[in-house]
């Protein structure tokens, strides 16, 4: 039996990213939240916000075939930037993602439908 449901949420935080309302794929994410809040009550649910793949912007994994927004070109010296150069942004890797993913498992207590945001809510959980 299915006991927690992981919806593909990592990346940014939908509901509270003024970027998400041009995002289609986000409005559709928002639906989800939305059912899962008014009609699951049996099935356990954990969002995992991680920011932008560290990896495959800094030549750790596959790399894109073209630049797109939050590449590097490091031969050409060139940055395309997701957010204005004063922002911060939190890199995770794919691999921390995992180990987030398997945290959460072993400690449902702090994970159980909460959206658990960067470093900060994972660390509570000694990773």
């Amino acid at each position: 039996m299915i006991k927690r449901f992981f919806p593909s949420e990592f990346g940014t935080d939908i509901e509270y990213s003024e970027a998400s309302t041009h995002e289609t794929v986000h409005q559709d994410k928002l639906k989800v939240r939305h059912y899962f809040r008014e009609h699951v009550k049996r099935l356990e649910h954990t969002y995992i916000m991680t920011g932008p793949y560290g990896d495959y912007y800094f030549g750790w994994g596959p790399v894109p075939q073209e630049p797109k927004i939050g590449s590097f070109d490091a031969k050409a010296r060139k940055a395309y930037l997701l957010e204005p150069a004063d922002k911060k942004i939190a890199w995770t890797t794919t691999k921390d993602v995992g180990r987030f993913v398997v945290a959460a498992l072993l400690h449902p207590e702090v994970s159980r439908n909460k959206a658990l945001k960067g470093s900060r809510s994972l660390q509570a959980m000694r990773i």
